[in-house]
């Protein structure tokens, strides 16, 4: 028998907290979310249908100007954009439109919706073939004066998608449910600010529909730009999912169905069964939380999991449910209390026999009637659980926070290693290992960002700094745990996330008082740079805070804005323009320093060095804290290899005569020894060796400050030096000077020094970038990858 067969995957998709890291624009703002299934290489897609709305209570009781809804687009919000072959008409999920006004608030949207996607089951699985879904940013301006009465007047900004992983694999054995998968929605430019989105999602059985039913199916499902109304939970209980793509269908082949494929099926929807049982069972968010909190607050962290608990079939309920079907009693019932053997198997053996004993035109029709048995168990299962206890509420989702946090920053370190890497063959087998060994240790999030090998970033470290990295984190995520937990027995006093940030937004405005801030970490920009270049890593850190529960962290951070005009001048008057800015900083914000650090790009990690051993930073040597600089030429620019950027720097030299490219490169004075970085080496007793710690990182991929210099790494000239292979082009005093100036710095001993890699430099096509080495040098300020890792390697500074 021919027909078109297709299995039911139902989503749940909850938003969380809304969290304002630093967004620029004040205004209205909204997320919308839409569930497809789709093969990315061939851009075809089919939209799931909304099947309804779920708001949790604290979320009805917050302040909104337009409550979650259902919208209708006609066409594809995001045109020219968008790659994917989109429907005419798309339904998504919209949460509630809130107002930002204060940088720094949290929003709790808590709102949830379900989705339902019919998913052919195909001949040969080709395994590109997932199940995504798409978050985009809506905004609209205060200062326009528009008055908000529709989500449609808000316009379209950024979109970020996730793939689902475990749901859909080449056969649905290996397949897995997803409950309560964490992952943060981070969105960037002048919208920086991220959202909890929670997942859970299973499979929840086979629809069956001959050449004939397939036919009048599609032609009365499919879009018209006319229909304006989602399908009804009534409606989609008995017909399924609405309409397909048209590009798609031609992807829905007709199988046939055999005894065998059948089999194959039952066995499929008895494992799935169980495995969505167990998750459920083990999924109860208080399980999660210490015992000894349980106890004394158990009603804020119950989450009614009675209902769960009864729809819990045991195995010998399934076997009967199954020998039922096929054969009309239980008499298979006894067989698991009698053997020691698993329930596939006795499914399997049951199905056989069913097939020995009866001919094909009467075994097809059993098998299906078995299957749509289990069908509507799993249907019951899920619909219950995700009206139930598949809704967290904000406790839980902070707790869910903390976790994936915690666990993605320990499995986003396994992209350090302790092998050099210089090839990109290297690269693509490191990345490949790493990747593997990342995704195993994520228990938590079953959705990921989709990720193009090419951005993935490897940092090396020789002294294998992976273990070092992972224990150096302990005691942060502990801290944030203990917080957390004492947030739970302190509830009067942190009665809701809303009110406790509505109350800081008011008080957002007047100066803090004295001793909030103690630990003050200035941001220094590169040549040609400006206050923007480091707010990324800024916001990166920050946001992970955040996301740690640490709302009211000690930190304060001034990105350095005096040096802007000009980074061209003499090194010795930028530091001390930035000290003054430094002391300006602190006296306004009313900051009692008990610890101050330093994060550098290229020239801002010199200025920041000279600063540091100026009589102004006297009073504060006692309290550095850490010194972290991304590709600064720390052992100068003498001996650049890049012959290109050498020209540049000479051409540039001829027309613009600065004074800081002449200490960069040891021309400020005719005897390299008296040159200002040689001066500043040499004075390091009262400049790096004061930090409690010092990180370098440089890349052999940037073609403007070379890694020896960077890293501070003398290996290759004291190689040559030993075997007398230093020509008199390459000048012999400047090796000894390079030499000389290592020796000394490298003598603070607490210099951690990284060598990283990019994907994203490997140029794909040559660019004027990629052909001077300015891809990787500005990656160090771009590349969000690159910049989690450092701030994981950094403890996030704390």
């Amino acid at each position: 028998m021919t027909m078109l067969i297709v299995k039911r995957v139902e989503v749940l998709v909850q938003f969380g907290d809304f969290l304002n890291i630093e967004i620029f624009r004040r205004g209205f703002y909204s997320l919308d979310c839409r569930v497809y299934y789709g093969s990315e290489a061939e851009q075809q897609r089919r939209d799931a249908s909304l099947v309804t709305i779920i708001s949790t209570g604290f979320a009805e009781k917050t302040e909104a100007t337009l409550k979650p809804t259902i919208r209708h687009y006609e066409t594809c919000q995001r045109g020219h954009i968008c790659n994917w072959r989109c429907r005419d008409q798309q339904t998504v999920f919209s949460s509630q439109v809130f107002r930002i006004d204060v940088q720094g608030e949290t929003v709790p949207l808590e709102s949830a919706a379900l989705f339902a996607v019919e998913v052919p089951v195909l001949q040969k699985s080709d395994g590109h073939y997932n199940i995504f879904a798409e978050v985009d940013l809506y905004f609209l301006d205060t200062e326009k004066g528009t008055e908000v009465t529709s989500h449609s007047h808000l316009k379209y900004q950024q979109t970020r998608r996730f793939k689902f992983k475990n749901v859909l694999q080449e056969t649905d054995l290996s397949a897995m449910s997803i409950i309560h998968s964490h992952s943060m929605v981070q969105f960037d430019g002048i919208f920086v600010a991220s959202c909890d989105l929670l997942v859970s999602a299973s499979f929840t059985g086979y629809l069956f529909k001959t050449d004939e039913e397939a036919k009048a199916y599609h032609a009365a499902q499919r879009p018209k730009s006319t229909q304006n109304s989602s399908m009804g939970v009534l409606e989609w209980m008995s017909v399924g999912v609405a309409a397909s793509v048209t590009n798609v269908d031609a992807l829905e082949i007709p199988t046939t169905a055999t005894p065998a494929s059948l089999k194959t099926l039952l066995l499929e929807s008895v494992t799935i069964l169980r495995e969505l049982q167990r998750c459920i069972s083990q999924s109860e968010a208080f399980q999660e939380l210490d015992h000894e909190y349980i106890s004394a607050n158990f009603q804020t962290l119950l989450l009614d999991n009675v209902k769960s608990n009864c729809l819990i079939m045991p195995d010998a309920k399934i076997v009967a449910l199954v020998a039922v079907g096929l054969t009309g009693n239980e008499t298979f019932k006894q067989m698991e209390e009698k053997h020691e053997i698993s329930i596939a198997m006795i499914c399997e053996t049951m199905a056989d026999q069913f097939m020995a004993q009866n001919e094909e035109q009467d075994v097809i029709p059993g098998l299906i009637r078995v299957i749509d048995l289990l069908s509507s168990k799993l249907q019951c299962v899920w619909m219950i659980f995700s009206s139930d206890s598949g809704i967290l509420s904000s406790l839980h989702i902070q707790n869910r926070r903390l976790l994936a946090t915690s666990e993605r920053a320990h499995a986003d370190l396994s992209f350090l290693t302790a092998t050099p890497i210089t090839a990109e063959q290297e690269f693509v087998q490191a990345v490949k290992s790493a990747s593997e060994t990342r995704e195993a240790l994520l228990a938590l999030s079953q959705s990921t960002h989709d990720c193009d090998d090419r951005k993935a970033v490897i940092i090396t470290d020789s002294r294998n700094h992976q273990a070092e990295a992972e224990g150096s984190l302990l005691p942060l995520f502990s801290k944030a745990r203990t917080a957390f937990l004492d947030s739970i027995k302190n509830r009067d006093s942190v009665a809701s996330s809303h009110s406790e940030h509505s109350l800081k937004s008011l008080l957002a405005d007047f100066p803090l008082p004295p001793h909030f801030f103690k630990h003050l970490i200035v941001f220094v920009h590169g040549l040609f740079g400006n206050s923007f270049d480091m707010t990324m890593y800024r916001n990166q850190v920050v946001h992970s805070l955040r996301c740690l529960g640490f709302y009211a962290n000690d930190q304060a951070y001034l990105v350095s804005a005096v040096n802007e005009a000009d980074t061209l001048q003499d090194i010795g008057i930028m530091a001390d323009r930035l000290v003054s800015e430094i002391r300006a900083f602190i006296r306004e914000k009313h900051i009692n320093v008990e610890r101050i650090s330093f994060v550098c790009h290229s020239l801002g990690g010199i200025i920041a060095r000279c600063a540091i051993q100026t009589e102004g930073m006297a009073s504060f040597q006692a309290k550095l804290e850490s010194f972290v600089s991304f590709s600064s030429p720390h052992a100068s620019l003498y001996f650049h290899s890049n012959a290109l950027m050498i020209s540049a720097l000479r051409v540039y030299q001829l027309i613009g005569q600065s004074k800081s490219l002449d200490q960069l490169n040891l021309k400020d004075d005719p005897n390299p020894r008296k040159c200002l970085l040689y001066k500043l080496a040499q004075n390091e007793s009262n400049g790096l060796a004061k930090f409690r710690n010092v990180r370098f990182f440089g890349s052999h991929q940037d073609g403007y400050v070379p890694i020896d210099s960077a890293l501070v790494d003398a290996s290759s000239h004291l190689k040559k030096r030993e075997e007398n292979k230093i020509s008199n082009a390459e000048n012999p005093l400047m090796n000894e000077v390079f030499v000389e100036m290592a020796e000394k710095i490298n003598n603070c001993g607490n210099i951690e020094k990284f060598a990283v890699q990019f994907g994203s430099a490997y140029p794909i096509t040559l660019s004027s970038d990629s052909l001077i080495g300015r891809t990787a040098h500005i990656a160090f300020l771009t590349d969000k990858t690159f910049l989690n890792l450092a701030s994981l390697i950094c403890k996030l500074h704390n």
